[in-house]
């Protein structure tokens, strides 16, 4: 559902007067496609990729420990850990610690060098 609305956002936002032009010069249907619309929708691609994966990541560390009943399931991994050292704030701490540390190194070294990718090569 990301990738759709960021996509429908991104096609929305290419000036008028791009597609006016596309229109006088009769582009053939492969170079509308290769020349004009993806290159159009690539940084609304990006930017979709990104929320997609951050609202993944979330949904899984939020899954790690499940309580259904008086049964507990739970996973190894960061969740699991933050919702096992409740009581213990250090340990709790050092958890969130951890994930804020992993998503900046995400966003630096996976994030950012996509996205200015994508605004360099492919921008009004």
């Amino acid at each position: 559902m990301v990738l759709f609305f960021n996509i429908i956002a991104g096609y929305l936002a290419i000036p008028s007067d791009i597609k006016d032009v596309v229109n006088i010069f009769h582009l053939s249907e492969w170079r509308w496609w290769t020349h004009f619309l993806i290159p159009s929708l690539f940084p609304s691609f990006i930017t979709a990729i990104i929320n997609a994966a951050g609202a993944a990541w979330n949904a899984d560390i939020a899954a790690e420990l499940i309580s259904w009943g008086t049964h507990q399931y739970a996973v190894t991994g960061l969740g699991a850990y933050i919702a096992q050292n409740v009581n213990n704030k250090p340990a709790e701490a050092t958890g969130v610690l951890i994930i804020c540390v992993i998503v900046g190194l995400c966003v630096v070294l996976i994030w950012q060098p996509l996205y200015r990718f994508a605004e360099r090569r492919f921008h009004y």
